[in-house]
């Protein structure tokens, strides 16, 4: 399993890699600090999810999700957002996001909506 989190806080980042290799075996993690990061990530590797911060310098969540879905359609990406989704039209979560979490997240109800892509894999 593969995975690659995106979101411009390092705390972020390390808090949803230490959650993940905790609940899940098998686990290879990378990261991205911006979207244009993530998306040059994404084109190169076969990621069986990316986890998706929204509000980030140098390229949105959006932007990058949008060019990310333009190349590998198939890739699994969930918004994790402290953004509020209502902001967010309908149409574009259902187009580029399997799914959403809010942060900040509870760790429990975070694994348990995870857990659909891990036993997929």
């Amino acid at each position: 399993m593969r995975v690659l989190i995106v979101d411009d806080h390092e705390v972020n980042i390390k808090l949803i890699d230490t959650i993940l290799k905790q609940s899940f075996e098998g686990m290879s993690i990378d990261s991205a600090r911006n979207g244009e990061a993530a998306v040059v990530l994404a084109h190169h590797f076969d990621y069986n999810l990316i986890l998706m911060d929204i509000n980030m310098p140098v390229m949105d969540g959006i932007k990058a999700s949008q060019l990310i879905k333009q190349k590998r359609f198939e890739q699994s990406i969930i918004a994790v957002t402290a953004s509020n989704i209502e902001e967010i039209s309908n149409h574009l979560v259902e187009e580029l996001f399997d799914s959403v979490v809010e942060k900040p997240f509870e760790i429990n109800q975070f694994v348990e909506s995870l857990q659909p892509y891990f036993s997929n894999s």
